[in-house]
Order: C-alpha cells, then sequence, then structure tokens
C-alpha cells in the first residue's frame, strides 16, 4: 500500500506535475490525500480518496462560512472520497467542533469518517501550530505501519517559519527518513 500526501504548494511546475504522472502509476490500493483547499488537482488528474479539513477557531480550512466545500472539483466527485478533519484533542469534544461537523456534512451530503487529534505533544514537536501535512504524515506514520508515503510537493516553504515552524518539520522528516525507509519525498 502506497499513501500520496498532496502539498497545497501552488510553485509546483507544470513539467515536474507531468513528470509524476508519466512516470507513477496509481494502484488501487494506493490512498491519494489532499488538504483543506485542495490544491494541485493537475496532480494524479485530480484523483483523491481522501480529503481532510483542518479545524481552526472558526470552522474549517477549505469549507466556507456557509460550510459548504470550497474545492468545486472536491464537490463533484465527493461520493468517492472518505473525508476527515484534523482537530485539536481538547476541541474533539468540543460543541461548537461536533456542530460544525454536522452541519458540513449537511450542507455537502458528506460523511465525516476520521478525525485526526492534533494534540500538544505534536506541538512540542517543532514549537509551533504543525501544518496539516506533518500531522498527517505522523497520522499515517502510526496507523498504517507498513504503507510506503510520498510527499507529493512538499518543499516546506523552503524552511519558512510563518505560522508554522517548517524548518523544524523538514528537520524532523529527514530524522525519521533516516530512520525509516518508507516515507519518500518528490519536489
Amino acid at each position: 500500500m502506497r499513501i500520496f500526501l498532496i502539498a497545497n504548494n501552488r510553485n509546483i511546475s507544470k513539467d515536474w506535475v507531468n513528470n509524476m504522472n508519466k512516470n507513477i502509476k496509481i494502484q488501487d490500493d494506493d490512498y491519494i490525500v489532499r488538504f483543506n483547499c485542495g490544491k494541485l488537482l493537475n496532480l494524479f488528474n485530480g484523483k483523491t480518496t481522501h480529503f481532510l479539513f483542518r479545524g481552526d477557531k472558526v470552522g474549517f480550512q477549505g469549507i466556507n462560512n456557509d460550510y459548504k466545500i470550497e474545492n468545486r472539483h472536491i464537490s463533484k466527485i465527493k461520493n468517492n472520497i472518505n473525508f476527515g478533519v484534523i482537530v485539536y484533542t481538547d476541541e474533539k469534544k468540543n460543541s461548537r467542533i461536533v456542530k460544525d461537523i454536522q452541519r458540513v456534512e449537511k450542507r455537502n451530503n458528506i460523511k465525516i469518517k476520521t478525525i485526526i487529534p492534533m494534540g500538544q505533544s505534536i506541538k512540542n514537536l517543532t514549537g509551533k501550530s504543525p501544518s496539516s501535512g506533518f500531522i498527517t504524515l505522523l497520522h499515517y506514520l502510526k496507523n498504517f505501519p507498513k504503507a510506503e508515503i510520498y510527499l507529493m510537493g512538499f518543499t516546506f516553504y523552503n524552511g519558512v517559519n510563518n505560522w508554522h515552524n517548517f524548518s523544524g518539520e523538514i528537520n524532523f522528516v529527514r530524522g525519521l527518513i533516516d530512520k525509516i525507509n518508507r516515507i519518500k519525498i518528490f519536489f
């Protein structure tokens, strides 16, 4: 089994995408995971098996104020996607989050099947709020111990630290790559 985590990176060249589409053949048991707004839809011709929205203090990234999925492509193929949310552990049982999940489900006629908790221990790894890709990588490493994981288009903002500590995240991921042989980065 392979899990492809697709970055929200607008700066990936068409040549890179075409090369990946040409050289990586998707298999039936592969997961293709996109996040939040779901960029890089031209990668793997928009195929998406899993889509994760990140919860924050005002709602979910990738969901508008009317609880509607922002990405039209994802809205069109929603019946073939396993949806999930990433939330802080202490918010997992928060009534606002629960109600927001219910509103998203009803408004989009979907079922949120996966809740990925982001606890303080994950935040402590880099000292700042971790990115959706970083959280999801750790989730799949833990829950799918035999899967190969491909980080597609992850540049970690070239180590720039803003609301996320991308230099800390890339250093942590490089350490993981040195310890285990099932993470690949393509960018």
